[in-house]
């Protein structure tokens, strides 16, 4: 994300009584705005990847109550085939993960540490994939393995907060889009973490709030992010975002990940519903 320039060649071009500025917004419109036609293909695979979503949920709540074994690895491996039945590229294996795997946010499953996903388990599940040609959509969603009044009230609540803050976040981009203030990766970090922060798990936030899409998963356009970097470049118009506070405890972790096309006077929330409860599979 980073160009460097000698310091003389700095000076030289001082001397000629020109400012030099940075390239980020320029470099932002070349590589991370994006057409109508990219826009409509990140809508589309995000619909198909909700489509995607659901059916998982549902083959997972059919294991569970016939009292199949069911484990991380051989959910990722389903979920891997549901996205590719929906004409979707997946070039990365979702993440899958139960109870404290979902500690660790980068967590992927492999056929050696995958385990169990039992009755009374928390399930997290983190999928990315874009049509052929299109833009990536990349959405996480949080399951409980048993029924609505069996979640523990740590865990509702800790995914309370989660909501709350990218709430915060959203509203944040469209109350200056509507305005038509700008508004900088920076900015919206720092709102939905104080959220996070607020509630007492500000520790527990340990990566950026969202970051660019575009034809990779990670783009190169500005990234919500005043904790890994100070992404202070401005958040344009057709482009498109991940918006996914996350709160990662040894026990358990929970995130919840949506994605915004901001537009010149709004934003708007693609995949459909967003989450605000866990998901009972029972």
């Amino acid at each position: 994300y980073l160009s460097r320039v000698d310091g003389g060649t700095i000076d030289l071009v001082r001397s000629m009584a020109s400012e030099v500025v940075s390239s980020a917004t320029l470099a932002q419109k070349l590589t991370s705005v994006l057409s109508p036609t990219q826009q409509e293909s990140h809508r589309q695979a995000g619909l198909r990847l909700m489509s995607a979503k659901d059916q998982l949920f549902a083959h997972v709540s059919e294991k569970l109550a016939a009292d199949k074994p069911s484990d991380e690895h051989s959910v990722q491996q389903h979920f891997i085939a549901l996205m590719t039945e929906h004409g979707l590229l997946v070039e990365e294996p979702p993440i899958v993960a139960v109870n404290a795997h979902a500690g660790d946010c980068h967590y992927t499953p492999t056929p050696e540490s995958s385990i169990a996903l039992n009755r009374g388990d928390l399930l997290l599940v983190d999928f990315w994939a874009k049509l052929p040609g299109g833009i990536y959509a990349d959405y996480t969603w949080v399951a409980f393995a048993g029924s609505e009044d069996e979640i523990p009230a740590q865990i509702r609540d800790v995914f309370a907060v989660i909501v709350e803050a990218r709430d915060v976040g959203i509203d944040l981009i469209r109350d200056r889009r509507v305005v038509g203030d700008s508004v900088t990766g920076a900015e919206v970090d720092t709102a939905v973490r104080e959220v996070v922060t607020r509630a007492g798990y500000g520790d527990y936030f340990v990566h950026r709030t969202g970051h660019s899409i575009t034809t990779v998963v990670h783009g190169n356009g500005a990234h919500l992010d005043n904790f890994e970097t100070i992404d202070r470049r401005e958040l344009l118009a057709n482009t498109c975002n991940s918006v996914e506070p996350g709160i990662y405890l040894p026990e358990f972790g929970v995130r919840t990940e949506t994605n915004t096309l901001i537009s010149e006077n709004d934003v708007e929330v693609t995949g459909g519903q967003l989450q605000r409860e866990i998901v009972a599979l029972l």
